[in-house]
C-alpha cells in the first residue's frame, strides 16, 4: 500500500503499473461494511453533546469528546485549536409555544439562534401577516402592529407530498450539481444562489419593520415537513466590546 501511495503523491503516470493489493482493498471493504462505528459515533456527536452551534457548550461538549476519541484511537497529539475572535455563546435553556384560545394547542417552534429570551412567560394578541413583497410590507408601517405578536406567514409548501424522501441522483442531476456554483455550503445555479439573496434581503426588511413597529414577538414560518423545520440566526452572534 506504501507503495501505490507513493505513487499517487508523486507520479501519477506510474499509477496503472502498479500492482493494487486484492487484500488490502478487501480488508479496507470489511472495515467499512462490517466494523463501522458511523452510527455510535453520530450518536455521540448529536445524542449527547446536544446542539453544536459555534462556541456553544454542545459544541465544546463535542469537540472534547473528539479528542479524546481520537486519543484513544492512538492519536496522542490530538487536541482542540483555538482559531481567533468569534463571537457570543448562545444556547437554549428554555422554550414553549402554544396557543390559549380558542383552545388549547402546543407548536413545534425554537428560537432562533442567538436571539435574546423573553425574561419569562409571556402571553399576547396574535396578528397573523402575509408579507410576500414590497406592497405587503407597506401595509404595516403604521404602527398597528405595536405590542402584538406577530405570526408572518411563511413560504413553505404545506400541501402533502408522495414523493420519497430518499432519491438516488441520476447522471443528469449530477452533472447540473457539477455545473453549479458554490453559495454558502451548498450548491446552486447563480438563478438560485441570485434568488436565495434576494430572498435574504427581503426578510431581513421585514424583520427590520417588526422592529421598528415595536412588537412583543415574531413568530416566523420556515420551509419544513413532518414536524421537521429549518431555521438560522436571528440576530448577530458578534460580542459587544466596551
Amino acid at each position: 500500500m506504501k507503495k501505490i501511495f507513493c505513487s499517487l503523491l508523486f507520479c501519477p503516470g506510474l499509477l496503472f503499473a502498479q500492482e493494487v493489493d486484492q487484500a488490502a482493498i478487501a480488508k479496507i471493504r470489511k472495515e467499512g461494511m462490517e466494523n463501522s462505528k458511523v452510527k455510535e459515533i453520530a450518536h455521540q456527536l448529536t445524542d449527547v453533546s446536544g446542539p453544536r452551534l459555534t462556541n456553544s457548550p454542545g459544541f465544546q461538549r463535542a469537540a472534547e469528546w473528539s479528542v479524546s476519541e481520537l486519543k484513544k484511537w492512538g492519536l496522542q497529539n490530538s487536541r482542540i485549536e483555538e482559531w481567533g475572535e468569534f463571537g457570543k455563546g448562545w444556547q437554549v435553556e428554555k422554550s414553549y409555544l402554544a396557543m390559549t384560545k380558542p383552545y388549547y394547542m402546543p407548536f413545534i417552534a425554537i428560537p432562533k439562534a442567538w436571539t435574546s429570551g423573553t425574561k419569562g412567560p409571556m402571553t399576547g394578541e396574535v396578528v397573523v401577516v402575509n408579507i410576500q413583497n414590497e406592497e405587503d410590507l407597506a401595509k404595516y408601517a403604521d404602527g398597528k402592529l405595536n405590542g402584538k405578536i406577530v405570526l408572518v406567514k411563511g413560504p413553505a409548501d404545506t400541501d402533502p407530498t408522495f414523493k420519497p424522501d430518499a432519491l438516488r441522483y441520476t447522471t443528469e442531476d449530477l452533472d447540473k450539481m457539477t455545473n453549479s456554483q458554490p453559495f454558502g455550503q451548498s450548491n446552486f445555479t447563480p438563478e438560485q444562489a441570485e434568488r436565495m439573496r434576494t430572498m435574504r434581503s427581503f426578510r431581513s426588511r421585514v424583520d427590520s419593520t417588526m422592529k421598528a413597529q415595536n412588537i412583543s414577538l415574531e413568530l416566523a414560518g420556515r420551509s419544513g415537513k413532518h414536524g421537521t423545520f429549518f431555521t438560522s440566526n436571528g440576530a448577530s452572534y458578534k460580542a459587544m466590546h466596551h
